[in-house]
């Protein structure tokens, strides 16, 4: 059985990444700390994360069992042709979105709802976006979706509700976080978990 190090895991991931998401720049990360180890994937805009957390799941070594409160680690999985093992533990990813892409969404969702547009501000630290709170209200809409879909897909979801109201800026961001700007270019060979018996015999 083969054993893939932190940073052999992080290369594949980075490959499978730049093979389904080409246009996307991704950071990956790697971080050892005492009792284990994690890799960190970012990137802007581009995918969203529903759409990158299958590639990161495949190359997990180990899962956090809530109901025990512990780490539970994968036995085996099979990756081109060959059983293997990956010794980095979790692997976590996040999307940030650009100032540009937020002022898109914002500035849609306010022009559909037929408020007044929210003030959206650059981060000085990675150039990304956010909703000056201060800009916010309450409307008489809400919004409720979770695969990927174009803004003018995610726009025409937004639906109106009369026994709730909720905040603009969490509407916003919600929208903003079901919105791709890139779809798969490819499907990827990912590892497949192996499911073995008492005997050590991978389960029919």
């Amino acid at each position: 059985m083969r054993e893939y190090s932190v940073t052999e895991t992080a290369k594949l991931i980075r490959q499978a990444l730049r093979e389904v998401f080409p246009k996307t720049n991704f950071s990956v990360r790697s971080k050892s700390y005492s009792g284990g180890s994690s890799i960190y994937v970012r990137w802007m805009d581009g995918p969203t994360e529903q759409q990158v957390r299958p590639i990161l799941n495949a190359f997990e070594g180990a899962y956090f069992d809530g109901m025990q409160d512990m780490k539970i680690f994968y036995e085996q999985s099979e990756f081109k042709g060959e059983r293997v093992q990956f010794c980095v533990d979790f692997v976590h990813g996040q999307r940030a979105v650009s100032f540009e892409r937020l002022v898109e969404v914002g500035n849609r969702v306010c022009d559909q709802l037929g408020v007044p547009r929210v003030i959206i501000r650059r981060s000085d630290y990675d150039g990304s976006g956010w909703i000056d709170r201060g800009s916010s209200l309450l409307v008489d809409y809400t919004f409720h979706a979770n695969e990927p879909l174009s803004l003018e897909e995610a726009i025409s979801m937004i639906a109106h509700c009369d026994s709730a109201q909720e905040d603009l800026v969490n509407l916003i961001k919600r929208v903003a976080s079901v919105v791709t700007w890139e779809m798969p270019q490819a499907v990827p060979e990912l590892p497949r978990r192996v499911m073995l018996t008492k005997s050590g015999d991978p389960a029919s």
